[in-house]
This record gives C-alpha cells, structure tokens and sequence, in this order.
C-alpha cells in the first residue's frame, strides 16, 4: 500500500519483484525441496521408511531399487503422510530407496538413498539340549547355556572349546558370548565358531582374535558370515586375556532364523 505525503496530491510509485496470485491471493505454488533425511529399517518380511517432510509438499513418491543407486522403480506413488511400510519383500535381499517430494508444481529430486534387508527374528536355539567342554565337565558347561549371566562356564584351562549339542540340525546365522562378572584377564580372547554334524569333524565359520569385553557382564554379537546346518556348534578357545589359569564366560548363544 501507497500514499502521498500531500493530502490531494497524486502520488507516483514504481514497484519491483512483482508476482502475480492466484485468484484466493494465494502465493505461486513453488517445488518443494527433497526429504533430507529418509530412514529405512528391517522387519519381518517387510522394510518400514519414515523420512523428513518438505516445506509445501502434498504428496511423496517412494522408490525402491535392489542396486545402490539405482535404477529405482516407484513402489507408493502417492503417500499423504511421511512414513510408509514397504511388504512386497523378501527376506534376506537388500533393499535401497529414495523418496521424493510433489505439489501442483512440480517433484523434487530424490532424497538421500537408504537401505535396508529384511530378516525373519533370531533367536536364541541353545535350549533343550546337553553341553559340554574340552575338561568333559557338563555340569560346568551347562552354566553357559542356562540364560542366567548370573551364573558362569568357570574353566581350569587358559586354552579349551565349550560345545552345545542341539539334537538336530540348525542354521546358526549369529552368535554371542557374554563376559562373567569374574577378572577381565580371564574373559575369552581369540576363538573358532566350529559347526559339526558328527562331533569329530568341525568346521570354522567364524574366527575371532584380540578380543576386549570393556563391562562385566557385556554382550558381544558375532556374524557367521557363510551359514550351514549343523547339530553341534563349539567356541574353540585358543587365549583368554591373560589369566595364567583360568578362561571364564557367562554365555554362549546360538541365533537362527524363525518365521
């Protein structure tokens, strides 16, 4: 708005940066930015997203590719809000999306590429059967696998396997041992994960070296990188972190798939 400084007298004003509204004096529509941010987290047969909305965006568009980077196909092309659930998946293929932003003018480009592989839940199959260790004490061995971190595999040896004897077969994908609340010098350092379908004959699937448990009581989570069905599985125990006469763990778990 303009007036003269003179009552009565026209006033002359030049104007800059003009945009013309809408006929609701609404602003002009301008793309909006890319989600800056897009999270993709693996579930069970399905990859939940949830990303950042954009300033002005009434629409997204959620892309999937089984390749970083792309080529990407658009799986949700109209999502109103700023998550989606993603079920047309497989479990254990990778997955990577982007997702993008609309309005009445227009898409933005892609958002930051995330990924995900969704998985059935792992659980722990150390349960049912009978253990052992390399001093043939089962009663000892069995404080591993009692799911009680109160209670520990206390061993007269500073090298020595503990095994577990499932009684059938199982994939183990994961693995953990958990410290005892004794001497850290006494905690597991370098290991074999070993499968077995006999007993006699073990196969390494895992190998360990230098390792550190920083608490008492702490977890550690081990990937076994190539899988197999195996009944017998062993840690392998070939130095503890010092102790001249005795290796101790509070537990030994054994993960594999469940649907």
């Amino acid at each position: 708005m303009v007036s003269s400084v003179a009552n009565g007298t026209l006033n002359r004003s030049v104007f800059s940066n003009v945009q013309i509204t809408g006929g609701d004096g609404a602003a002009p529509a301008v793309i909006p930015a890319a989600p800056a941010a897009l999270l993709a987290a693996p579930g069970d047969g399905a990859v939940p997203l949830r990303w950042q909305e954009s300033s002005g965006a009434t629409s997204y568009a959620v892309m999937r590719s089984t390749f970083s980077g792309g080529p990407y196909t658009t799986i949700a092309p109209q999502v109103t809000g700023s998550s989606y659930t993603d079920t047309s998946v497989t479990n254990g293929m990778t997955y990577y999306y982007t997702v993008t932003a609309a309005n009445a003018a227009g898409a933005s480009a892609g958002s930051p590429e995330d990924s995900a592989t969704p998985v059935h839940p792992l659980v722990n199959v150390a349960t049912g059967g009978s253990a052992n260790d390399s001093a043939n004490n089962p009663g000892n061995a069995r404080h591993a696998f009692d799911q009680n971190s109160a209670t520990q595999w206390f061993y007269s040896g500073v090298t020595g396997w503990l095994r577990y004897d499932l009684g059938h077969t199982e994939t183990v994908q994961r693995y953990t041992v958990i410290s005892s609340g004794d001497k850290v010098e006494r905690d597991p350092k370098d290991w074999q994960f070993q499968g077995s379908n006999d007993g006699v004959s073990w196969t390494t699937l895992d190998a360990q070296s230098n390792q550190t448990f920083t608490g008492r009581l702490q977890l550690k989570n081990y990937a076994v990188a190539t899988p197999a069905s195996y009944r017998y599985y062993r840690l392998n125990i070939t130095a503890n972190n010092g102790d001249s006469s005795f290796t101790d763990l509070a537990e030994f778990g054994l993960l594999a798939a469940r649907p």
